[in-house]
């Protein structure tokens, strides 16, 4: 309805000065969270329409208000302490108390004097914070001519109605109200297209079933069951592949009591199919996981000439098979580390002392040899003495790994690539550095999301999923530390991660922990 439409309403037509229509309109008219109450002559009982809980105090002060205004008005008044409050629907013959203290301000007292109705009186009150102008000129209005301010409340009410079912309309979600016949008092147009109607169904209609599903069926196993809530999954139609989340629940109003059923229902088809890709990855990733890893270990053999001696070109080409197939294998754990992380069960193995320098030695020796075939530098820089920490060491050199990796990989003949470690009070500081091409600004904020991967990338570098930096800031946080990094293009990049030191004393260089 459109709310200039009031304007042509006919006296006998106008709302009936009913306190209870007087407070809902009130309430819902106002921009602020606020405090309603009326007293009418000769009860003993206030009603109160609150967005929250109230204290003792504040509950007392509008009770004491209401009692002023009324003698102030010649009301023959019962005493303040035998009047009891009716608040959100809810008698209570002792005002209650609260633990959250809100504070009710800009208090508004009036007397209004409907046309057809009993006079009563009115309190409105701000809730932590204050009334605006505007809001208190339409009170004012009720105080000075009821029905012309009946008119504006209505109005405000309607044109808020209205733009509610606009954004319910233009939500991506279905959006159904209905009562517990199963009669549709709302329908969007999202709705109608899920469920498959020709047209989005009229107020009162009953939510029949259709072809693609049988919303019905579910709203009457709800009234039925007694319950307040039910969510189900249902395929649309026959298809096996379409599938459709419903939701159901009951709306409350303020006072607490179910006016209507909503039901929200989404397409979740593609997030269904997203799992399900997903899954064959994870467990695709693992069924290879295994033969490649024998491969590995044949071609190290070879490489080794356990089999027997190699010429230059077997050497040549078993290496490459080698690089190719510990790349594969690192792609593969990065697959399957995803699939944990998204299900929970990554685990960390923070039960031992760890050793930074031993890492760093054992990264840049498995490197070694790949980065002097690049004509690249490989150096440590790590301070004697240096305190280890709790962890994780497999999950901390595969961070080390991955960023080695990278540095190796984006960097140009002839550079160098320094891992450092430092630390302060409370943690220690791990940092690769390379002379490569460097990460534009644009690019480093997204560098560490899953799946991205750098738009300028020389040729000849092997592209991989884009999860290695994403994984390694999830094992660095769940360590309790960050991961970042600088970087300018054309002189290189600098990734930095800290883990925070253990509690006990530094461990001596001197520990027979075994690296």
């Amino acid at each position: 309805m459109n709310p200039r439409r009031s304007k042509g309403l006919k006296r006998s037509s106008v709302l009936p000065g009913d306190a209870a229509i007087l407070r809902k309109m009130i309430f819902q008219s106002a921009a602020t969270e606020i405090c309603v109450a009326t007293y009418q002559q000769f009860e003993k009982t206030i009603y109160i329409e609150t967005h929250h809980s109230l204290p003792f105090k504040e509950l007392k002060k509008v009770r004491q208000m209401i009692c002023e205004k009324g003698h102030e008005a010649g009301w023959t008044m019962p005493p303040e302490s035998e009047l009891q409050l009716c608040i959100n629907g809810v008698l209570s013959k002792y005002i209650p108390r609260f633990r959250r203290q809100h504070i009710l301000q800009s208090p508004f007292l009036t007397l209004v004097r409907p046309a057809q109705s009993p006079p009563l009186l009115l309190c409105v009150c701000a809730i932590d914070t204050e009334l605006d102008e505007e809001f208190l000129l339409e009170l004012q209005t009720l105080s000075s001519t009821a029905e012309v301010g009946y008119r504006a409340l209505l109005s405000k009410v309607l044109q808020k109605a209205e733009n509610l079912e606009l954004i319910l309309a233009d939500m991506m979600d279905g959006i159904i109200l209905c009562n517990d016949q199963g009669r549709v008092q709302f329908m969007n147009e999202k709705a109608r297209k899920l469920c498959g109607f020709e047209k989005i169904l009229e107020r009162g209609a009953v939510l029949r079933a259709t072809p693609l599903c049988d919303l019905h069926r579910l709203l009457m196993e709800a009234v039925e069951d007694g319950v307040t809530q039910l969510n189900r999954v249902i395929p649309l139609g026959n298809s096996r592949t379409r599938l459709m989340g419903v939701n159901i629940q009951w709306v409350k109003n303020s006072s607490g009591n179910p006016v209507a059923w909503l039901l929200i229902l989404r397409d979740i088809t593609a997030s269904w199919q997203s799992d399900q890709i997903r899954s064959m990855i994870a467990m695709a990733s693992h069924e290879l996981n295994t033969p490649l890893a024998s491969i590995k270990n044949t071609v190290d053999l070879l490489l080794d000439q356990e089999a027997g001696p190699l010429n230059d070109s077997q050497g040549k080409f078993l290496r490459i098979i080698q690089d190719d197939i510990t790349r594969l294998l690192r792609m593969l754990h990065d697959l399957l580390d995803l699939s944990r992380l998204e299900k929970g069960r990554l685990q960390l193995d923070r039960r031992r002392h760890v050793r930074i320098e031993f890492i760093i030695n054992k990264v840049i020796e498995s490197y070694s040899v790949l980065a002097e075939s690049r004509g690249i530098v490989l150096k440590a820089k790590v301070p004697s003495g240096i305190s280890g920490f709790i962890g994780d060491r497999d999950r901390i050199t595969q961070i080390l790994v991955n960023l080695v990796d990278n540095a190796i990989k984006y960097s140009h003949f002839g550079s160098r690539v320094v891992i450092s470690a430092k630390e302060n009070k409370n943690e220690l500081i791990v940092a690769v550095a390379d002379q490569g091409i460097g990460i534009p600004e644009a690019e480093i904020d997204h560098i560490f999301e899953r799946f991205v991967q750098l738009e300028s990338v020389p040729d000849g570098v092997h592209r991989g999923f884009g999860l290695g930096l994403s994984i390694a800031r999830d094992i660095v946080e769940s360590h309790g530390g960050k991961l970042w990094v600088k970087s300018k293009v054309g002189e290189g990049s600098t990734f930095y991660f800290s883990i925070p030191k253990e509690k006990s004393a530094t461990i001596s260089q001197q520990s027979q922990e075994n690296p």
